[in-house]
């Protein structure tokens, strides 16, 4: 039998050696009794302001007191619940058969309590929030029992006999969603039959689920979503839809704080496709994923590499990187030397703007004013309606003052 040592657990708290049965069970239990708990808190708060709201209709009288208590939707959610319990499918997976046929057991009777309790309950709730409450919470203990992407047609005709209705599936999408589940959301949604063109269906669902889980600002359930649909195109041999999936997560991903990982998707864009038609443009996202994680070192590498490529090599993002790795890692001479190119090459391009900017404060640093005002007056000349020449503007003005002379003759 498998031991496992069980500092705390979800739920009531244990310590010692228990088995992998014994754990699973507590746990099965624990949710089970949480589930049943707030799915009777939701039922009885519905009728408390059922009942209110009769007795505002009829001009009645409240039969209790204006101080009495009234039911509040229970105050844990099934997201939560999904996720404190989740070592139990961990541990069920890693479990023995005999031990692993048990917890199925008992997910199996947990499931069937937990659904007839939600299946009397929804009948008598007429609330919008507490009856999605009450779809979320029947969904804990199937998506417990049941992978993302073991998910199927028949587990999801299994919730519509019981507790769910056809209407409340739009709910139970959007819960699996949230849930970083995007095949069960699409079983939830998809055409019933086995229709051509299904992995075609699926992709488009997914980019689809992406953007809307991008406007929720939920970037775990978008890296889901675009994960999934990475894996559907590559089955599909959907070239189009796999590289735009890969630069999207890419991007998801570095907005949300893992820059490196974004830069390791498009490395592998890059290594995967040696003929594609914008290969400069995805170098760029590269070299920027790299750089806001401070990989300066290997930014630095990559850019000189890509720039012995005659096809990018005198791509101007590309030479703006050089220059800003060099004026990171401290390299004086090589910053100059690349921003001399490419402000000689670039004079007018967007990113010479920030690059004189940054000359200018480096001028200003070693105190020398008309080399730092020269740069400002150029930002103002070249890109009037940038945020630079608000900056550029406040700079000269106070150089002006400070030093008592007009602009341009210091």
């Amino acid at each position: 039998m498998a031991v496992l040592t069980v500092v705390s657990c979800c739920g009531p708290s244990c310590a010692g050696e228990i088995t992998a049965k014994e754990f699973c069970e507590a746990q099965v239990a624990a949710v089970t009794q949480c589930l049943l708990n707030a799915v009777a808190t939701c039922r009885d708060a519905a009728a408390d302001r059922l009942l209110d709201g009769l007795a505002a209709e009829a001009q009645l009288p409240r039969t209790v007191g204006k101080t009495a208590a009234r039911q509040a939707l229970p105050g844990v959610d099934a997201h939560t619940l999904l996720a404190e319990y989740q070592p139990l499918t961990e541990t069920a997976r890693s479990a023995p058969p005999e031990v692993k046929d048990e917890i199925v057991r008992a997910l199996a009777g947990a499931q069937a309590s937990v659904a007839a309790a939600v299946s009397k309950a929804i009948t008598t709730v007429t609330e919008e929030d507490a009856r999605r409450l009450l779809v979320e919470f029947s969904l804990v203990l199937p998506f417990l029992a049941t992978a993302d992407d073991r998910w199927d047609a028949k587990a999801t005709e299994a919730l519509l006999r019981s507790p769910l209705r056809p209407e409340c599936l739009p709910v139970a999408e959007g819960f699996a969603l949230h849930c970083g589940r995007p095949l069960t959301a699409w079983e939830f949604v998809r055409p019933s039959g086995h229709s051509t063109g299904r992995l075609g269906a699926q992709v488009a669902y997914v980019q689809s689920a992406a953007a809307r889980m991008d406007a929720a600002r939920d970037p775990r359930a978008a890296v889901s979503c675009r994960q999934a649909g990475i894996r559907i195109a590559r089955d599909a041999g959907d070239q189009d839809a796999l590289r735009a999936l890969t630069v999207q997560l890419a991007d998801t991903l570095a907005d949300a704080g893992h820059p490196l990982d974004a830069a390791r998707h498009i490395e592998g864009l890059l290594a995967a496709t040696a003929q594609v038609t914008d290969r400069s443009a995805l170098v760029a996202r590269h070299l920027v994923f790299l750089y806001r994680a401070s990989a300066y070192e290997e930014a630095l590498h990559a850019a000189e590499r890509e720039r012995g490529q005659t096809a990018s090599g005198n791509d101007p993002a590309l030479l703006y990187m050089l220059w800003a790795c060099h004026k990171r890692l401290g390299h004086g001479t090589e910053a100059e030397s690349a921003a001399a190119e490419f402000l000689g090459r670039f004079p007018r391009h967007s990113l010479a703007a920030d690059m004189r900017l940054a000359n200018a404060m480096n001028a200003l640093t070693v105190q020398d004013y008309r080399t730092a005002d020269t740069m400002l007056a150029q930002i103002q000349t070249s890109f009037p309606e940038s945020r630079y020449a608000k900056r550029a503007n406040e700079l000269r003005e106070r150089l002006a003052a400070a030093l008592g002379a007009p602009a341009g003759q210091r």
